[in-house]
């Protein structure tokens, strides 16, 4: 939500769809998401390894030093020529974006309403 609100013109990078997995007694158990290899029609690499940078606009609004730039690269991944986000947790957010999560984060744990329809129970 965060990165949504940052950077609109990022959308395509996002996940199709992604959601929780969680037990009967609604412990997070996973994540699920699109297969950005569609079944292995394509290879999915990770940012490390790909040749392609992280957008300027991007770099704008997280922590931006050698470290962070590093971290970051593990939430990317190429995908047939172009960047994708997967593991949204590795954001090195600025100040002003961790106070943003934050703040998303207590008012989702406040009101399930808006997790609720994002959760799968096993």
């Amino acid at each position: 939500m965060v990165l949504d609100e940052s950077l609109p013109s990022f959308r395509y990078m996002f996940p199709l769809f992604m959601g929780g997995v969680i037990n009967k007694r609604g412990i997070l158990k996973g994540i699920i998401m699109e297969d950005y290899s569609e079944g292995g029609k394509y290879r999915v690499w990770e940012m490390r390894s790909s040749r392609l940078e992280i957008p300027a606009d991007f770099r704008q609004v997280i922590q931006n030093g050698p470290m962070e730039r590093e971290i970051l690269k593990s939430a990317f991944f190429e995908v047939n020529g172009q960047l994708r986000l997967g593991d949204l947790d590795k954001i090195p957010w600025d100040s002003m974006g961790y106070r943003r999560r934050n703040q998303i984060k207590e008012m989702l744990q406040s009101d399930q309403s808006y997790v609720t329809p994002h959760l799968i129970r096993i």
